[in-house]
């Protein structure tokens, strides 16, 4: 299986294939990784692809295993089944919560200037804000707990 995660700003597309694969299925890909370049303070991760919710859902935790927070990144995906290929296509907007339920939305003016630059398009960037929209949904119910991979 390969894992590719495709960004619009910078324009990348990043091999993530070495991420370990815990568990995937139609509905989900969850996956434990190590920052891809060293980083202080991040040791390692977890993340959750929930596909039909266009959100990836990651547990950062500090050099000493500790909990830092979740960083949600918005989402869409590509899957080509005869290659068992994933690009993961991040749609700018993120999310940060932290363990008291606090929460911070990153990005929004990354997503309006991306679409006045016209490096992505109305469709996407309405797409990006309704799966927004729902996850702060969730987030704001005490609900987001429940999502725990």
């Amino acid at each position: 299986m390969k894992i590719f995660r495709k960004r619009f700003i910078p324009n990348e597309m990043v091999d993530i294939s070495k991420d370990e694969v815990i568990y995937r299925d139609k509905e989900k890909l969850i996956t434990k990784w190590n920052p891809i370049n060293e980083r202080d303070d991040i040791g390692r991760g977890e993340s959750c692809v929930y596909f039909s919710n266009g959100w990836k859902i990651s547990k950062f935790y500090r050099k000493d295993g500790s909990f830092k927070f979740w960083y949600c990144d918005i989402i869409s995906y590509q899957y080509e089944e005869k290659e068992d290929k994933y690009i993961l296509i991040d749609l700018l907007l993120d999310v940060i919560v932290h363990s008291d339920g606090r929460y911070e939305i990153l990005d929004e003016d990354e997503l309006e200037r991306a679409l006045e630059d016209g490096i992505i398009t109305q469709e996407l960037a309405k797409e990006a804000k309704e799966k927004l929209k729902k996850l702060i949904i969730v987030i704001q119910s005490g609900k987001f707990k429940e999502l725990d991979f």
